[in-house]
């Protein structure tokens, strides 16, 4: 007796004890033509975390900026530098604090600012002279050090990200979402420049002595 559906071609009568035979399926494939790669499933969980170490990195990023800008201020206003390396302190310290949120334009004048200051002849002498000197010194260089690594490791989150987003798999799901493209924080970070001992302009240097005074001839 022939199955009901054998005539159709649906089903291939089977002797007891096995199943049906099923045709293999063709794996996904994507746009250009590649497999379907096995870490597909993780795709929308990978997007989401980096979208999230961003966030979290940015907002590290901004906590150290308004900690440099708040200790540039209380430096500035603690009568230990002459009034007019005060006032170039306090100027550019405020303009990045009324700016709301961080601005590369007025993290970067405060950094040159500084820069300029610290860089005069005889200025860290002059300031340990001072009661609290040292001190206040040693906490704007902590203060400059954190927004040096609070930047880079931003920027490498944004880097990670941008990359991600810019697979098809990505692209194709639209597993961005609404999410805004996350952008690069690009400032001039560094108080010193560099130095013929080979230090570079990437790392604050501020407790670093002055030149030794040249030997009478």
């Amino acid at each position: 007796m022939r199955h009901p559906l054998s005539a159709a071609g649906s089903i291939t009568p089977q002797p007891p004890g096995r199943t049906p035979h099923k045709a293999p399926q063709a794996p996904l494939r994507c746009p250009g033509g590649e497999d379907q790669p096995p870490e597909a499933s993780e795709a929308p969980a990978r997007e989401a975390g980096l979208h999230a170490r961003v966030e979290a990195a940015r907002a590290a990023l901004d906590a150290a900026l308004v900690r440099r800008s708040s200790i540039s201020l209380e430096l500035a206003a603690s009568g230990l530098l002459d009034p007019a390396t005060s006032l170039l302190i306090a100027g550019a310290a405020h303009d990045a604090r009324a700016a709301g949120e961080p601005d590369e334009r007025a993290e970067s004048d405060l950094t040159r600012a500084l820069r300029a200051a610290l860089g005069q002849p005889g200025f860290r002498a002059g300031l340990a002279a001072r009661s609290g000197g040292d001190e206040s010194l040693a906490e704007l260089e902590a203060a400059a050090h954190q927004v040096f690594l609070a930047r880079k490791f931003y920027n490498d989150a944004v880097a990670a990200t941008r990359a991600s987003r810019r697979r098809w798999l990505v692209r194709l799901l639209r597993l961005a979402g609404g999410a805004p493209r996350p952008e690069f924080f690009e400032i001039d970070e560094s108080l010193v420049d560099g130095d013929s001992a080979g230090r570079g302009t990437d790392m604050p240097h501020l407790t670093a002595s002055d030149p030794p005074p040249a030997r009478a001839g």
